[in-house]
C-alpha cells in the first residue's frame, strides 16, 4: 500500500487487491464451492422469506372502493393500468428460468430458479386481481391495440440476435431487459395506482402491493451528509442532489443522489464511535470497509466485527479533474481576512440610511491587527490585488495598526456562506484551510493545525475544506483563551495532517435503542461522508439495485471490454424506442384524466428520468434532459417507493404488512 501525503493522493489498490477469480461469470462452475457470486443468496433470502400464494389475496376493500368511491374516468384508468401491468408478467418468467444457462454457476443458477418461481405467484395473483374487477377479456382486446402491441414488441428485443459473440449478445440482450422490463415499463402504472391510494384514500392491498414500508439500510435522524453546500442533513436532501461519494480508490468525488428513503424506526440501532468518528445506522444498514485479502468489501452493521482484519476509511482525498480551480485567489485571501479580523465601514445619508462607505468612493472596509505576521500577511495581499489602504497606528501601547480598505465587493464578511466547493479542487482546498488558519489558527502539537470562530457555520465549512484535502478533523467547544473570557461559546476545530490509512483502532460498536425517523441516500459508489454530533464517518447506503442491474455491473467489472461505444449506442437508441412506446402507453391510460400531480406531461418526464436513472445504474450515460420543476413534483413517489433493494414486489403476505421486519420493492419485481 502507498500513501503520498505531500501530493494528497491515497492507493488502496496495491495492498487491497481483489482475490483473482479463476473463472469468469460466463464460465461454468460444476463444483458446487466455492461461492463466487454470495449476493445471489442476500436476493434469494429476501424472496423467500415470506412465502405466499394468491389465494391469501382477497381485494375486497379495493372492489367497495371501485364499485363505490371511483370515478367512471377513475375506473377506466385503473383497469386500464392493472392490465397494463399483467401483460408484462406474462412472459417474464422465461428469461429468469434461462438465467443458469447463460450464467452457469451454481448460486446463480439457484437465483434464476427462485426468480421464475416467484413469477409464476405473480401472474396467478394478476390473474386473480383482474376476475375480482371482472376485467378476464381485456387482455385480448388490449393486444389490437397499437399502443400495447408496440410495447410488446419492444419488450421482447431483448430476444432480438444483434452480436455473433454470445457473451456481449447476452450482456445486450440482460441490458436491455433490466432497462425496460425491470426498471422502466411498469413504472408509469405504479405511479397511477399510488397516487389514486395517496390522493383519494382508496385501493389499500392494491396500492400496498408497491408501497415500500422497510426500516433497513438507514442513517439516524439527525446525520449530515457532506456535499459541495457543506454540510446538509439527510432528511433535507432530494433526488438529483449534488453529495460527495466515498469511491473504492480512496478518493472523493461529486454526484448526484439517485435515490432517497425516509421510514418509521423502533428498535436497537447500531453505533460505532470514537474521539472524532461517529455514525448511528439501521442493523442491515451497509458498512464499507477494507480486508488485506479482498479489498474493499461491504457487510451489513449488525454482522460487521471490529478487529485488525476490518480496516475502516476514516478519509480521503478529492478527486482530481478538469476545470477545477487549483489556487485559491488573494480576493478569497482579502475576505478571509476581513472575516477573521474585519468590519464594515458605514455612512448615514440624509434619509437616515446605512450604507457602505464604498458607494461614494471612500474606504470600505477595516481590518485592525496587533500581531506583525498579520500585518505583513495582509500588506501582501491588497498588494497583489491593487487595492487601495491607508494605514495607522490605533493602539500604541500595543502596536496595533488599522487598514482602511477600499474594496466594493459585497459579501457576508462575518460568515462563510459564501464558500462554495462544487469547482474547488484538492490543492485550494488545502491553501484554504490554511489560509483560514493564518487568521483565526493555531497549532496543535501533533504537527496539525487549528481553527477557531464562535459561528459554528465557519467550523462547519473549514471542516469540509479539510475533509476534501486529507485532514483527519476532530471539533470541540469551548473557552477559545484566557486572553478574552467573552469568547465562552467558541468551536475550535483540530485539524490533523497524518497519513489516512484505513484504520479500525479505538472504533466501538455498541446498540443504540431508538425510536423516530431514519433518512438514508443512494449515489453510485455506494458510500458516502457523513457526519453525527459533529464526527464524520464513511459508510454505505440505501443498495439501491435491481437483481438485473447487479448481475450487468458484475459482468463490466470482469469483461470490461464487452461495454464498448458501439453498445452503448445500441443502447441508447433502444432507450429512445422504449420512451416512444411507454408514452404511447401513458396516452392510453390517462384518455383526458388532467392533475397538477397527475398528467400526461409529467408522467413522461418521470418516464424519461427512469430511464436515465437505470442507465446511471448500469453506469452509462443519461441520453433525456428531464424538466426538474416537473420531476420534483414526482418526488413523493420516489421517497414512498424506491428507497432500497433485494425485496420483490410481492414479497409480502397482505396482512403482514404493517410489520417492521417486512419489505417489498416493485423496483425488483422480476
Amino acid at each position: 500500500m502507498t500513501f503520498r501525503s505531500s501530493g494528497f493522493k491515497i492507493n488502496y489498490k496495491k495492498e487491497f487487491k481483489n482475490e483473482e477469480k479463476l473463472m469468469s461469470i460466463f464460465d461454468e462452475q460444476v463444483a458446487r464451492k466455492p461461492d463466487n457470486y454470495p449476493w445471489a443468496k442476500d436476493f434469494i433470502y429476501a424472496m423467500l422469506e415470506n412465502p405466499w400464494n394468491d389465494r391469501e389475496f382477497t381485494f375486497s376493500s379495493d372492489l367497495h372502493d371501485f364499485k363505490t368511491k371511483m370515478t367512471n374516468e377513475e375506473k377506466e384508468m385503473l383497469i386500464k393500468t392493472l392490465s397494463a401491468i399483467g401483460q408484462i408478467e406474462i412472459a417474464v418468467k422465461t428469461f429468469w428460468a434461462k438465467l443458469g444457462e447463460h450464467l452457469p454457476h451454481p448460486s446463480i443458477m439457484d437465483l434464476g430458479c427462485v426468480m421464475a418461481q416467484v413469477e409464476c405467484v405473480h401472474n396467478l395473483a394478476y390473474e386473480r386481481l383482474l376476475s375480482v374487477l371482472d376485467m378476464n377479456s381485456i387482455f385480448e382486446e388490449n393486444m389490437k391495440l397499437d399502443c400495447i402491441s408496440g410495447r410488446v414488441k419492444y419488450l421482447k428485443k431483448y430476444n432480438h440476435k444483434f452480436y455473433k459473440d454470445a457473451k456481449k449478445q447476452y450482456v445486450y440482450a440482460l441490458i436491455l431487459f433490466t432497462l425496460f422490463v425491470e426498471n422502466v415499463s411498469l413504472f408509469s402504472q405504479f405511479y397511477i395506482i399510488l397516487w389514486l391510494n395517496k390522493n383519494k384514500n382508496i385501493l389499500k392491498d392494491t396500492a400496498q402491493q408497491v408501497k415500500y414500508t422497510s426500516t433497513e439500510e438507514c442513517y439516524i435522524d439527525g446525520t449530515e451528509v457532506l456535499t459541495p453546500k457543506g454540510w446538509i442533513n439527510l432528511k433535507d436532501i432530494n433526488i438529483n442532489d449534488e453529495v460527495y461519494q466515498y469511491c473504492q480508490d480512496g478518493m472523493f468525488e461529486i454526484t448526484k443522489v439517485l435515490h432517497k428513503t425516509s421510514n418509521n424506526f423502533s428498535g436497537n440501532m447500531i453505533k460505532f464511535s470514537k474521539q472524532s468518528h461517529e455514525c448511528i445506522v439501521t442493523p442491515d444498514h451497509d458498512m464499507v470497509f477494507f480486508t488485506k485479502a479482498k479489498g474493499f468489501q461491504k457487510k451489513k452493521a449488525k454482522e460487521i466485527k471490529i478487529h485488525k482484519n476490518t480496516i475502516i476509511p476514516i478519509g480521503g482525498y478529492l478527486r482530481g479533474a478538469s476545470g477545477l480551480i487549483k489556487e485559491l485567489s488573494y480576493e478569497y485571501k482579502l475576505r478571509l481576512a476581513i472575516q477573521a479580523d474585519g468590519s464594515n465601514l458605514y455612512w448615514t445619508n440624509t434619509a437616515g440610511n446605512k450604507l457602505l462607505r464604498g458607494s461614494s468612493g471612500g474606504y470600505t472596509h477595516s481590518i485592525r491587527l496587533t500581531r506583525q505576521r498579520k500585518q505583513i500577511r495582509l500588506k501582501e495581499i491588497l498588494s497583489n490585488l491593487n487595492l487601495e489602504y491607508s494605514e495607522k497606528i490605533s493602539d500604541e501601547e500595543t502596536n496595533e495598526i488599522e487598514f482602511k480598505i477600499r474594496y466594493n465587493q459585497t459579501f457576508n464578511y462575518k460568515t462563510l456562506d459564501w464558500v462554495d466547493f462544487s469547482n474547488k479542487s484538492q490543492e485550494w482546498c488545502r491553501e484554504f484551510v490554511e489560509e483560514c488558519s493564518k487568521w483565526d489558527g493555531f497549532e496543535l502539537d501533533n504537527n496539525g493545525i487549528g481553527y477557531c470562530s464562535i459561528v459554528k457555520k465557519n467550523i462547519d465549512t473549514v471542516q469540509v475544506a479539510a475533509i476534501l484535502s486529507g485532514y483527519a478533523t476532530n471539533i470541540s467547544e469551548g473557552n477559545e483563551s484566557s486572553r478574552n473570557p467573552n469568547y465562552s461559546n467558541c468551536y475550535k476545530l483540530h485539524m490533523t495532517n497524518r497519513n489516512l490509512k484505513p484504520r479500525s483502532h479505538g472504533i466501538k460498536k455498541n446498540e443504540y435503542g431508538y425510536t423516530g425517523k431514519t433518512y438514508c441516500i443512494t449515489v453510485q459508489s455506494g458510500a458516502i461522508i457523513t457526519r453525527y454530533n459533529n464526527k464524520t464517518f464513511i459508510s454505505g447506503n440505501c443498495a439501491h439495485a435491481a437483481i438485473g442491474t447487479k448481475l450487468v455491473n458484475t459482468i463490466r467489472e470482469e469483461l470490461p471490454e464487452l461495454f464498448d461505444q458501439e453498445l452503448e449506442h445500441r443502447v441508447a437508441h433502444e432507450a429512445q424506442e422504449a420512451l416512444n412506446a411507454e408514452s404511447k402507453i401513458v396516452d392510453w391510460m390517462l384518455g383526458d384524466f388532467e392533475h397538477e400531480t397527475l398528467n400526461k406531461v409529467l408522467l413522461k418526464e418521470f418516464i424519461k428520468d427512469r430511464i436515465n436513472k437505470s442507465l446511471i445504474d448500469i453506469k452509462f450515460k443519461p441520453i433525456f434532459e428531464v424538466d426538474e420543476v416537473i420531476i420534483r413534483k414526482t418526488n413523493w413517489f420516489n421517497e414512498m417507493v424506491l428507497g432500497d433493494n433485494m425485496v420483490d414486489f410481492f414479497n409480502s403476505r397482505p396482512t403482514d404488512y404493517s410489520r417492521s421486519n417486512q419489505s417489498f420493492d416493485p423496483e425488483n419485481l422480476f
